[in-house]
């Protein structure tokens, strides 16, 4: 199944450039509009600017072995809030919930049901440390501390993460790297996202990412890597902006799909 999204995915990607030329741009101005708007909304707001995020998702997990079939869903909710402090620097807050229920049938008929819910709070901030210029593009250092609940398990984790923005009208060029540490668990993983944009106007681009988490624990395996595909479509309408996406994971160790939709407003 993995395989057969994956191409479905890689076909999207490939089109979707194609599909931006055919959609006639209304103006340079608007289209330079939209890239500011995409950039801000990546990087970091303006002084005393405020912005409201909320998103919902729905993820799908299944494996099947000749021992046991497993079937995992989990459904989650986001809700963030986020203060540009100056022009360089912002602050934010998110909160997130989700339900994960398992099922697992053995080779035998046995079966079993569960369900978890987690949660989590995450405080942060932002800074720019280059400005975009011809040849350079902006980096933005984000660092965060967040507390996870997951049942009866809670975990301390701290981000830290440089993101990298670079417009090529009307394509925008996003990257990040970064690292996380569970302090409970004592567990390290790196984090890369490249991604790319397309401009068709001002209020609509198609974008693509990839997310990919290497952990570092004494005993790296490739396999164990979690690395998601992502087409998004993102929509401005004023201050508000829409954006569906879908994912695909591309290893055993990352879900299946998921779909989400996000929405934010700036104030």
């Amino acid at each position: 199944m993995k395989m057969f999204f994956t191409a479905v995915i890689l076909s999207i990607c490939f089109t979707q450039n194609v599909f931006a030329q055919e959609i006639s741009v209304e103006s340079e101005k608007d289209l330079k509009a939209y890239l500011e708007t995409f950039r801000e909304a990546r990087s970091l707001l303006g002084s005393g600017d405020s912005r409201l995020t909320a998103s919902f998702d729905y993820q799908i997990n299944t494996s099947k072995t000749s021992l046991v079939n497993e079937n995992n869903k989990s459904v989650g909710f986001m809700s963030g809030f986020e203060y540009g402090v100056t022009n360089k620097v912002g602050a934010y807050g998110i909160f997130s919930y989700s339900n994960r229920n398992f099922f697992s049938e053995s080779f035998l008929g046995d079966t079993l049901e569960d369900s978890v819910n987690s949660k989590s709070f995450k405080v942060g901030g932002k800074s720019v440390l280059v400005l975009e210029d011809k040849d350079v593009p902006e980096i933005v250092v984000d660092l965060s501390i967040s507390t996870l609940s997951f049942g009866d398990t809670n975990e301390q984790v701290v981000n830290l993460k440089f993101n990298a923005i670079k417009s090529f009208d009307p394509i925008i060029v996003v990257g990040s790297i970064g690292m996380t540490r569970l302090l409970d668990s004592q567990e390290t993983f790196l984090n890369f996202s490249p991604g790319i944009a397309f401009g068709i106007n001002d209020r609509v681009a198609l974008g693509t990412n990839i997310s990919w988490d290497v952990p570092l624990d004494g005993n790296v395996l490739s396999s164990k890597d979690v690395v998601v595909l992502t087409e998004r479509l993102t929509m401005t309408f004023g201050n508000n902006v829409i954006e569906p996406a879908v994912s695909l994971g591309l290893t055993d160790f990352s879900p299946d799909m998921s779909f989400s939709l996000s929405w934010s407003r700036r104030f």
